[in-house]
């Protein structure tokens, strides 16, 4: 697996906080233009326990179109396939358990009927440095728009190509 080019910006950013920190960053260290246009691809996730779950509280818009339906404030419990005993939830439970990030795979499921895995970065957060209580993870969807390399340039009219007075 490799890291994309979005995935080790955030990463590195993680990284700088956690240093200042002396800890693992809390959600409250990212402000989202710290981040910029990669704002729009991760995902918050708030970590439950007794009984651990993982709900969905933010997700980028990049994110979003890329997903079968909005997930936000569901929890992985009550979506079917992500239960307990699937690989997104063991990559959760791992990054948390393990309070480190972690580059993994799991099977995806979701409007791109050709992509079978979905390889995401999951960064732990915590509120108190120490204890992971959030997730941000950042997955790798293929880009969707791929206008500005494949489609012909916009005809212009005369009348719009005149010089402003």
């Amino acid at each position: 697996m490799q890291i994309t080019n979005i995935q080790d910006q955030i990463l590195q950013h993680w990284k700088s906080v956690a240093n200042r920190r002396n800890g693992l960053p809390s959600r409250k260290d990212f402000r989202l233009q710290d981040l910029g246009k990669n704002a729009l691809d991760i995902v918050v996730v708030d970590i439950k326990t007794d009984p651990t779950d993982f709900t969905y509280r933010l997700i980028g818009s990049n994110v979003a179109e890329n997903l079968s339906e909005n997930f936000t404030g569901k929890s992985l419990s009550s979506i079917p396939g992500k239960g307990p005993k699937s690989q997104i939830w063991a990559n959760m439970k791992a990054a948390r358990d393990e309070k480190k990030p972690l580059l993994r795979e799991a099977p995806y499921v979701g409007s791109n009927e050709k992509q079978k895995m979905l390889q995401t970065l999951y960064l732990p957060l915590a509120s108190d440095h120490q204890n992971p209580d959030k997730l941000m993870l950042v997955p790798s969807f293929p880009p969707k728009r791929k206008m500005a390399l494949f489609s012909a340039p916009p005809q212009i009219t005369a009348q719009e190509a005149r010089p402003f007075n």
